[in-house]
């Protein structure tokens, strides 16, 4: 292990670098229009409801200056897209690296909505309908919690992953 150095916040960005992560796409749709954009910042919550929750919950993380936040608010519903390997320029193009912005990110890509109102892409490995529960502002970026109401699951397993800055494949499994 290494010795701490002075500058945390930069030894904090490096070793979250170090994180394998699925790649997704939180898209949005409603009142406030349509939206989306590529995190790698989500994880499972509860399986189970409670006196708060009538179903599982999930939690993504988005930026505070995202243009996606205030239309996912407002909406109150977002779907969590885990994209595949091979659909590295779709999580290029909701991550913002092209230019594209607003609902032209959503050009070319099949997806219909579920249960409510946010696009569900068709290509998705798996893909979470959820409305928002509780959202928090920690440091820079939206805290944000929702219910499940829907889940789709494809035949494909094969996730895209992002490490070390870089998007990536699984490899087989040494046995």
């Amino acid at each position: 292990m290494s010795e701490q150095t002075t500058d945390l916040r930069q030894d904090f960005i490096d070793a979250m670098s170090l994180c394998a992560n699925s790649v997704c796409v939180v898209s949005t749709d409603g009142a406030a229009g349509l939206g989306g954009l590529t995190v790698s910042a989500m994880s499972s919550v509860s399986a189970d409801p409670d006196d708060q929750a009538d179903g599982p919950t999930m939690l993504i993380c988005v930026h505070a200056n995202s243009t996606s936040l205030p239309v996912i608010l407002k909406n109150g519903v977002f779907c969590i897209n885990i994209l595949g390997q091979g659909t590295e320029e779709i999580a290029e193009i909701f991550a913002g690296r092209h230019g594209i912005t607003g609902a032209a990110r959503f050009e070319g890509v099949p997806n219909a909505p579920l249960v409510t109102g946010a696009p569900v892409f068709a290509d998705a490995l798996a893909a979470f309908d959820c409305t928002v529960l509780k959202a928090e502002t920690i440091g820079t970026h939206h805290v944000i919690i929702g219910v499940v109401r829907a889940v789709t699951l494809s035949e494909r397993s094969e996730p895209l992953i992002y490490h070390k800055r870089r998007f990536r494949a699984l490899a087989p499994a040494s046995v």
